[in-house]
């Protein structure tokens, strides 16, 4: 049950964002994965299989949680998606820096909403050992942030 929540969570969120966020966003992600996408797309995936691999009891209260903050970080990912032009898989300098809608409150909103979901799928699935892709996922989310804030420094 954990497992196929965790997959129509993800399968709705993708339903959503290609919905609500820009086709030029999406464009941008059919180029060649970078080895720091690939490895946090990887990194992710781990998650879900070190859950099922564990085999803890169903928790509610875990799920829940889970559930509620996966959603939330959905929420945070996807705005961050519409309102910056310049969302995309590559680190690369914009044309000017966003700071308007949830660019107002965090400097990286999309990576704090991502590692929300990764966190969610770490509770609804409660595993454990799930924190461990859940630790580097988060500091990789960190360096590919501070790498955008050096970045924008000049603008």
């Amino acid at each position: 049950m954990k497992l196929l929540a965790l997959a129509m969570c993800y399968l709705i969120h993708t339903a959503l964002s290609y919905k609500l966020v820009p086709l030029t966003v999406h464009r941008s992600y059919g180029r060649r994965m970078s080895f720091d996408h690939l490895l946090a797309t990887l990194l992710v995936l781990c998650i879900p299989v070190v859950g099922v691999l564990e085999a803890t009891p169903y928790r509610e209260v875990s799920f829940l949680a889970g559930i509620g903050m996966f959603w939330t970080g959905a929420a945070l990912a996807i705005a961050a998606m519409r309102e910056n032009p310049f969302f995309q898989p590559e680190i690369e300098k914009p044309l000017f820096r966003v700071d308007t809608g949830v660019y107002a409150w965090l400097t990286h909103p999309g990576y704090m909403g991502m590692a929300m979901q990764a966190a969610g799928a770490v509770l609804i699935m409660n595993t454990r050992w799930g924190l461990a892709p859940l630790g580097l996922y988060v500091t990789l989310l960190l360096w590919r942030g501070y790498k955008e804030s050096l970045l924008l420094e000049d603008l």
